[in-house]
């Protein structure tokens, strides 16, 4: 290893510290995330378990329970993958009812500009009872959903300084050894 590759790599360490720093941080907002989308989904289920019982929707029964809802996934972002909270609607129909693999498959709903779900958009989406519950999860995902998109950008920024220093570096190395 020669001298200037043992200063670059101590350059370069405080940015790979900066990367782990954000990734603990995009882990720390990931399970926080988890646990929103947990217990909205534990709120429809009983809200839809207490509509069966009292049988008071009629024969509609199925299309009257709440079926849309956050999910956390990953999402590509050109060469990188990046977490996003979104929500998602699974219609009922009895192909996706009785199916194990159509099961999970929602539509995803798309947010609007700025990458911000417009509230009206949300609701009328809803079957209506649960709208006061979608607000809420959305109030807590929002800045969950924003402080994952800045981390994001934060570790992509310094992941291409990085990639860009070696890539100069290893130019110079190339030139100084022709002469």
């Amino acid at each position: 290893m020669t001298a200037l590759q043992k200063i670059q790599e101590t350059k370069l360490a405080p940015t790979l510290v900066a990367i782990e720093s954000i990734d603990g941080a995009i882990e720390h907002y990931k399970r926080e995330a988890e646990m929103i989308v947990a217990a909205y989904w534990q709120w429809v289920e009983e809200s839809n378990k207490q509509l069966r019982a009292s049988k008071a929707i009629g024969e509609n029964l199925k299309k009257r329970t709440a079926y849309m809802g956050p999910r956390v996934e990953y999402r590509p972002s050109g060469k990188y993958t990046k977490l996003v909270p979104n929500w998602v609607s699974y219609p009922y129909s009895e192909k996706r009812m009785n199916s194990p693999k159509n099961f999970k498959n929602g539509e995803r709903i798309k947010p609007g500009v700025n990458k911000e779900y417009v509230l009206s958009k949300l609701l009328k989406t809803s079957v209506g009872w649960d709208g006061k519950k979608i607000i809420e999860t959305e109030k807590l995902l929002m800045p969950i959903r924003e402080q994952l998109e800045a981390l994001h950008e934060a570790k992509v920024s310094l992941e291409r300084r990085d990639t860009r220093i070696q890539r100069i570096a290893n130019k110079y190395e190339e030139s100084g050894n022709g002469e």
